[in-house]
Parts: structure tokens; sequence; C-alpha cells
């Protein structure tokens, strides 16, 4: 069974059903086949367990062990092999929340974890992923983060992943939501927020406005890591792929690497080594 669903999820695979415009059907039909008889998926990384429920067809893709959840092992067990039992760890663009409840998970009770995920659906369901796994020491706020307070159009992805404060993701109108928006500096102090010492950032295209917003708090010297997910064609026009890095580098991050995925990259940047 296994085999059959990495084939479905081969580039070649999908792009013919692209082409015959039968990604739909296929999408609903591996959903029926390949959907766990309770709808919840389990899933295991550095020997830290976690399960999610799969609501949908492209929430089933995204955290199949055999598929989506594949592609981001490598990411997810670097950040939680850098994760120290009480330590705090602040997730932006937390979709369903696979990071920040396995990081929960490694951090343990005296842990915390700050979780912020603007879309509504998707918030919901991270905020069932939480109770489904029973962790207590995560905080979820249904905001995005940028530069300044203020409200903001969220574009709609496919199957509540991927919506962009920047455009749609898929090039097509799936939709809008005004969502709240808030500089995280700001932020944490107003609600006395403990600061992270690892920062993972994911947000289709918005990364250099949040870094703006987090600048204070990635400053300080407890704040260790950051991860980000650079998404290069969604960046706005006036914002390059390498400012990304440049603006870490210029927080006092000396140790950056980048690391290519299929039309993103993610830099590791860290203060005290590789």
């Amino acid at each position: 069974m296994n085999y059959l669903k990495r084939l479905t999820y081969r580039t070649e695979v999908t792009t013919v059903a692209r082409w015959l415009g039968l990604r739909p059907l296929l999408k609903n039909w591996y959903f029926w086949w390949a959907r766990p008889s309770d709808g919840i998926v389990r899933i295991e990384v550095n020997g830290v367990e976690a399960r999610f429920y799969v609501r949908t067809p492209g929430e089933l893709r995204n955290l199949d062990p055999v598929g989506g959840a594949q592609a981001e092992f490598p990411i997810l067990e670097k950040l939680l092999s850098l994760l120290s039992t009480g330590g705090v760890f602040c997730d932006i663009g937390s979709n369903v929340g696979l990071d920040a409840i396995l990081a929960a998970k490694k951090l343990g009770k005296q842990g915390r974890v700050l979780a912020f995920e603007p879309y509504s659906e998707a918030f919901s369901h991270l905020q069932d992923n939480i109770k489904l796994n029973g962790v207590t020491n995560i905080t979820a706020f249904n905001k995005a983060v940028g530069e300044a307070h203020g409200t903001a159009q969220l574009n709609r992805g496919e199957e509540n992943a991927d919506s962009s404060l920047v455009r749609s993701p898929t090039g097509r109108d799936l939709g809008h939501e005004t969502v709240e928006v808030i500089s995280t500096d700001e932020f944490i102090g107003a609600e006395q927020l403990p600061v992270s010492h690892i920062v993972k950032i994911d947000v289709e295209g918005h990364e250099h406005s949040v870094l703006k917003g987090l600048s204070r708090t990635l400053s300080q010297p407890s704040s260790e890591l950051a991860c980000c997910e650079v998404h290069p064609s969604l960046l706005p026009p006036d914002i390059s792929p390498q400012s990304i890095p440049a603006v870490l580098g210029s927080l006092g991050f000396q140790h950056i690497e980048a690391c290519p995925r299929k039309d993103t990259f993610n830099v590791f940047a860290s203060k005290t080594g590789p």
C-alpha cells in the first residue's frame, strides 16, 4: 500500500493528472482510499509521536507520512534535535500544528510553544489537534504576523493550506478573508510572552515583513535559531530572496545555511554555530 501511495506523489503522475484535468477527481479518490479509518494520521519524528485529524484531501496529502509530510521530515528532525526540555518555540504560520505539536511534546510541560495561524479554518483544526494530543503547553493565536498592527486580506490557498497575505499561491482567486495582523515584538511585550529560543516561519511570501516585525525579539541573545521557508515566487516585487538571509544576518545570526526544496528554500540561521 505504501508503494502505491508513493506512486501517487511522483511528479510525473501529478503532472499528467493535472494535464488531463483529473487532479480533483484523483485527490478525492485518494482521500477515500488512503485516509485512516479513524480519520487520524500518526506521525513520528526523532522518537516524538503525534496525531492529526485529516478532514480534507489536502490535509491528508500534507500530513501523510509517505507523502507531503515526508518532505517536512528533514526540517522537523533538525528543529526537534535543537529543542531542549523547558525551552520556548515560536511557530509562525502554524497551519494545523505539525511543527507546533511535535515541538510541544519535545519541550515537555515546562516548555512553551507560541503558535500563530491567521486562516480561520486552519486555526480551528490546529485547536482540535492540540486537544487530540493532550498538550497543554501551546498557546495558539488566530492572528497574522507582520511589521505593524492592522488588518489585511488573506488569500486562501487550497485545502486550508498555503494561504498568503501577498497573493494567491495558486494564481487563482480562491477567496479572501480579513485577518488581524500584529507586530510580534509589540505583541510579545503587551502579552508578556517569553522570548523564543527557536523561531520557525512559513508564511507564503510574507517572510520579510514577519522578520521586520520580529527584529527586536530575534536580536536578543536568548533567541538562538531561526528557520524561515522562503517562497521566491510569492515575495513582493521589491523583496528579493537574498534579502531574507541578509535581514537575519543583520540581527546577529552569524551562521546562515540555505537548504533548497522544489520551488522554495529553507534558511537556517543560528548565533552559536552550525
